[in-house]
C-alpha cells in the first residue's frame, strides 16, 4: 500500500501497452490457478488492506479517488472473458512502482505491488520494504533468510510477497475462491490463451 513508502510522484502516462501486457500476472487460468494456490498457516490479527481499502471493496471509482488517474487499463476480454487489469506507475524515494489491480466480473481477485530501483534491490533495500510492509501487521515475524513471506487475515484475505530480482507484494483477496472465480478457472478455452510475446512470435516466424 502507498503508505509503505513516502513522497510519491505519479509518472506520465503512456501508450506502449506491450509493456503492460508483460508485467500482466495474469496471463491465462494457470496463473491466476497459482494464486489460488497460495497457502500460509501464518495469521494474522490486523485486516489485511491494500491502499488502506478492504480487498472486497475495491472498484475502479475507489482506485481512481485513492490513486488518481491510471497509467494503463488493460482489456483483457479477448483471452480471459470478465478480466480487466488497471495500472498505475508510481516513483517514491528510490523505488520504482508497478502496480495492477485485476477485476473479474467486476470483483477485485488480485492487486499487486512490484518494487524496483535503477539497478538490482539490495538485501538492506528488500530489507526496508518488507519491514515497512510489517508495521502494518506486528504480529508477524520478519523472515530470517530471504524476503520470501506469506499471511492471511481472519477473513481468508492473503499477502504473499515474492523475493525475486525485484519484489512483488501480492495481495490476494478471499473472493479468489468465489464461485465466478471457480467458474472462471474451469473454462478450458482459457488456459490455452497464448501470452503477447506468443502471438508476437508467430506473426514473424
Amino acid at each position: 500500500m502507498f503508505s509503505i513508502f513516502r513522497r510519491l510522484k505519479t509518472k506520465p502516462q503512456t501508450k506502449n501497452s506491450s509493456f503492460y501486457y508483460r508485467e500482466n500476472l495474469v496471463q491465462n487460468a494457470d496463473d491466476l490457478k497459482k494464486f489460488c494456490r497460495y497457502k500460509t498457516e501464518i495469521k494474522t490479527k490486523h485486516k489485511i488492506l491494500f491502499q488502506g481499502k478492504e480487498l472486497n471493496k475495491i472498484t475502479p471509482k475507489s482506485l481512481e479517488n485513492s490513486m488518481g488517474d491510471e497509467s494503463f487499463i488493460l482489456n483483457h476480454e479477448p483471452e480471459m472473458p470478465g478480466h480487466v487489469v488497471y495500472f498505475y506507475r508510481k516513483n517514491t524515494e528510490l523505488f520504482k512502482l508497478v502496480i495492477q489491480v485485476h477485476f473479474f466480473n467486476n470483483t477485485c481477485i488480485l492487486a499487486s505491488t512490484k518494487v524496483t530501483t535503477e539497478a538490482i534491490l539490495t538485501h538492506s533495500q528488500k530489507k526496508k520494504i518488507v519491514s515497512q510492509l510489517l508495521t502494518h501487521y506486528s504480529d508477524i515475524q520478519p523472515p530470517t533468510t530471504d524476503f520470501q513471506l506469506s499471511f492471511s487475515d481472519e477473513q481468508g484475505n492473503k499477502i504473499f510477497v515474492q523475493d525475486e530480482v525485484y519484489l512483488h507484494i501480492n495481495y490476494i483477496p478471499e473472493s479468489l475462491t468465489s464461485k465466478d472465480i471457480d467458474q472462471l478457472l474451469n473454462n478450458t478455452n482459457l488456459g490455452n490463451s497464448k501470452s503477447l510475446n506468443e502471438d508476437m512470435l508467430d506473426q514473424f516466424i
